[in-house]
């Protein structure tokens, strides 16, 4: 108990002396008269408490004895030194916290002399910019002006520029460049871009097949179908017939099918060579398309890739490359049966090219290849195959003899008039079947004037599939 009070006494002592510091006040103060009073009851409590303890025997003394007095004294003296510990440090802790607001004291006067300075200056020159400005003022009006009014002014008018002169030249300059461009653009544009230019040759339309982006490319559900293939060429591969039956353009595939069929009036056709007088008509696309037409009438179609230079099918149709009409006609492959590959459309069954030879034109030329095209007409309904362009090689040109129908692809806006040209001269000169030829990527444009109607049958006929 005494050590308790002893502490509790200490604390005291020092909450004033820290109290005293931070607030200011000193001994003749309200809350530091407080504090005494509270000391001085606890050192009374603890002056009674020991003087219990001596009463009660803990004291070897008599407790009449005089060394009662000095025991008392002896804890007078202990409570003393603690409390004067106690205020020793916390006057350590004042000391320190002063001495370190002491030392930010130079760099803060310093600071503050450089700051009286600049205003110093700063006064300086305002008084002095004050006196120039009042002394110019004075000068200004002591002087005479020298300027005075030779001419009053003018109203201004607009003279230029003349809006409406502007307005008509521009339109009519507009317009006469605009016509001449149209005129001379179509002077210089040298390709088939309307039927009538494939009529005025002597070729029959076997069928329009309307652009893919502009007839159905936004309709097309399945946006794979505008995907190019993984093939080597840069145009795109577009099985539409059996992505997208029911789209115009798997229309004009169809009706493409009928006019074949109906063509030759002498014969029935079994075979067919499809090629076209340049690279990049599309001629590969149509084949693909067509043979899926044939097909969808349950009939027993073969597609075969005699493009032996740059064969694309077996891309279209997710195929290997070999082995195929290559290794048969030079004798790799025995059994011609065994090349061929069915596809993901029921009745179409696939051929592909196979390695590419360093001889294609002897090869489609061979009488190995004559016999196979006769055997094949006699076990299938219908037979297509993909050819180079006839112009750049004699590859199509050395098998359409052997062929009952010959096609021409044609794009409408890209192929030349003279490559239309030397196509006609040179399957005239080897004899080859040709019934016609088909007009491939036609839009609006290129339909104008009679058939015209082309588009908006194919979408009448897709808007109203869709509504059924």
């Amino acid at each position: 108990m005494i050590v308790a009070l002893r502490g509790k006494i200490a604390e005291l002592e020092a909450q004033k002396v820290q109290q005293m510091v931070d607030e200011g006040w000193d001994e003749s103060s309200l809350q530091s008269r407080d504090f005494n009073r509270r000391i001085s009851e606890m050192k009374d409590k603890l002056t009674d408490i020991t003087e219990s303890l001596i009463l009660s025997g803990w004291s070897e003394e008599d407790p009449f004895a005089a060394s009662q007095e000095i025991f008392n004294k002896i804890v007078d003296q202990e409570v003393q030194v603690h409390s004067a510990r106690s205020r020793a440090e916390e006057y350590r802790k004042l000391v320190e916290q002063m001495s370190a607001r002491l030392t930010s004291l130079p760099s803060l006067t310093l600071q503050y002399a450089r700051l009286e300075r600049e205003l110093m200056l700063n006064e300086n020159l305002y008084l002095t910019m004050k006196q120039k400005y009042e002394e110019s003022r004075i000068t200004e009006a002591g002087q005479r002006g020298k300027v005075r009014i030779l001419d009053p002014a003018l109203v201004a008018r607009k003279v230029k520029p003349n809006k409406k002169m502007n307005l008509m030249a521009g339109i009519f300059i507009g317009l006469g460049l605009g016509v001449g461009y149209a005129f001379l653009r179509e002077y210089l544009d040298n390709t088939i871009k309307a039927v009538e230019h494939l009529e005025r040759k002597g070729l029959a339309v076997l069928g329009i097949i309307p652009d893919m982006i502009h007839a159905s490319g936004s309709r097309i559900k399945n946006k794979q179908i505008l995907n190019p293939s993984k093939g080597g060429t840069d145009f795109r591969r577009r099985l539409i017939t059996y992505e997208d039956p029911k789209s115009p353009v798997s229309e004009s595939y169809r009706s493409l099918r009928t006019n074949i069929t109906y063509a030759s009036v002498d014969k029935k056709i079994k075979s067919i060579l499809v090629t076209s007088p340049q690279p990049g008509e599309g001629k590969s696309t149509t084949v693909a398309n067509l043979a899926i037409a044939f097909a969808q009438l349950r009939k027993r179609t073969l597609l075969i890739d005699a493009d032996l230079r740059k064969p694309v099918q077996h891309n279209v149709f997710d195929q290997p490359r070999g082995p195929g009409v290559s290794e048969y006609l030079i004798g790799n492959v025995e059994d011609f049966n065994t090349i061929i590959r069915p596809t993901k459309v029921d009745d179409l069954f696939l051929v592909t090219a196979g390695g590419l030879p360093p001889n294609p034109s002897e090869l489609l030329g061979s009488k190995r290849m004559s016999e196979l095209v006769d055997r094949l007409e006699s076990e299938w309904d219908i037979i297509l195959f993909d050819s180079p362009p006839i112009v750049a090689v004699t590859d199509s040109s050395m098998i359409s003899s052997e062929i009952d129908a010959l096609v021409l692809v044609v794009k409408a806006g890209s192929t030349d008039r003279a490559a239309v040209d030397r196509a006609m001269d040179t399957i005239a000169n080897v004899g080859s079947p040709l019934i016609g030829a088909i007009l491939n990527g036609a839009n609006p444009e290129t339909l104008a004037g009679k058939y015209s109607y082309y588009y908006s049958y194919y979408n009448y006929y897709y808007h109203s599939e869709t509504e059924s």
